[in-house]
């Protein structure tokens, strides 16, 4: 028998009709480039808008939708900042794979490689495929072993092996096609640490201890900018609650305020708030040699300005990190080398002290720099905090120590943004003065 086709008649004529989606439940069809039925929730919708994908409340019937809520966002990087999603599905899952195109300044011109190809499910996003012209077209065989793909730039149909299990899919050589990219934000700088990312500026600071001087990566255009804080070792600069120009550092033995406009290359102020004994704010003091002196430091906590000693006997204090949930906080002591557990409360207390993870023991070489908790509760030890507008972003700052009397080469030194590192974090916090 032949087919038959029928026009729609209630529909009439659209400008650019995608993504027609059969929902078996309620019998009907919707179309645009992303809506999707949200399971067991009456009239509840996944939708995309431009590079978000959001749920709304819609009858079906009416012309307006209600309680528009946003999930996530993707391709907020400056050079992709046009992009929007064209098209999603969800797998017998219940995941939905979703990918962007890029932006079109001129109706039919789309700018090529700028889209990729994401994974959504159980509030985590997956980048599996990147430098996508307009993505634009998926599907599964039957027995959900195989995975079809169109980028309409390349004009084919791709096949990847599919793992339902987990949402992986391969290529025909086996290769997992969500891989970590590792790219570089930063010139090299001596000693960068303690990055630290501000959500409600969007923006990454970090310093370089013994230049004094405290960086902001802006992620919505991708600039760099420096300022010059001191003379003496900047240990930690990030924002104070209630400003954007106002911030908490360690300069030296002193907690400090410092004004900066994140643009000036010259802090406009710096006002000492407490300073502590004889040890540094970050680790102990140094011997004539240039060596840490073992166990002279301790761990601070300023709160409103009033400071206490919570712990003594520290080498160099170089990694810290809370696991609210539990009410745990992780501490790290580059000298021992291990990362130490302690309980927590909310009035700053610690006790209980453990080690959890001894470097020796485990046959690790080197010392431990840096701490951060990813939202599985998992530590990553080194300089490292996560980012960009769903936290899934890694930014990782590395140092140009001299080894044996010899500085490393480039790339030693840089700060780096790493994708698709398999995990997601939380946003720094803000001082409270």
């Amino acid at each position: 028998m032949a087919p038959k086709v029928e026009r729609i008649e209630e529909i009439g004529t659209l400008e650019l009709a995608e993504g027609p989606h059969w929902d078996a439940e309620t019998q009907r069809t919707n179309h645009v480039s992303i809506i999707i039925p949200v399971k067991g929730e009456k009239d509840k919708f996944l939708i995309s808008i431009g590079r978000e994908l959001a749920t709304i409340t819609w009858d079906g019937e009416s012309e307006q939708a209600s309680n528009i809520t946003k999930i996530f966002e993707v391709d907020n990087d400056p050079d992709t900042i046009d992009n929007r999603f064209n098209d999603g599905k969800c797998d017998p899952s219940g995941r939905l794979w979703a990918g962007t195109m890029g932006g079109e300044p001129v109706n039919g011109d789309v700018k090529r490689e700028k889209g990729s190809f994401f994974s959504f499910q159980n509030g985590k996003v997956t980048t599996h495929i990147k430098k996508i012209g307009i993505s634009n077209g998926l599907a599964w065989n039957t027995e959900l072993n195989k995975f079809y793909y169109i980028d309409t730039h390349k004009g084919t149909v791709e096949e990847y092996d599919y793992d339902i299990s987990d949402g992986s899919i391969y290529s025909n050589d086996k290769t997992k096609m969500s891989k970590l990219e590792i790219l570089p934000i930063s010139k090299p700088l001596d000693v960068g640490t303690r990055i630290h990312w501000d959500e409600e500026t969007q923006s990454l600071y970090y310093v370089d201890v013994p230049n004094s001087s405290v960086y902001k990566y802006d992620a919505n255009t991708g600039e760099t900018t420096q300022a010059k804080v001191g003379n003496e070792p900047l240990a930690f600069m990030f924002p104070a609650e209630g400003s954007n120009t106002k911030f908490i550092a360690g300069l030296g033995r002193k907690f400090v305020f410092v004004e900066w406009d994140g643009v000036s290359s010259e802090v406009s102020k710096v006002e000492t708030i407490a300073e502590v004994e004889t040890e540094t704010s970050t680790m102990g003091p140094n011997d004539s040699e240039g060596n840490v002196i073992l166990g002279k430091g301790s761990l601070y906590s300023l709160e409103k300005g009033i400071l206490k000693k919570r712990e003594c006997n520290i080498g160099c204090s170089n990694g810290l990190a809370w696991n609210i949930k539990e009410m745990k906080m992780y501490y790290i002591d580059t000298l021992i080398p291990a990362v130490f557990q302690y309980d927590f409360s909310y009035s700053g207390d610690i006790s209980n002290k453990t080690r959890v993870f001894d470097f020796k023991e485990n046959n690790i070489n080197g010392l431990p720099d840096g701490l951060t908790i990813d939202s599985n509760g998992a530590l990553w030890v080194t300089s490292v905090t996560f980012g960009g507008k769903n936290l899934d972003k890694m930014y990782v700052t590395t140092a140009r120590i001299p080894v044996n009397g010899v500085v490393p080469e480039e790339p030693a030194g840089t700060t780096y943004v790493l994708y698709n590192v398999g995990s997601s974090g939380y946003p720094g916090d803000r001082y409270i003065p």
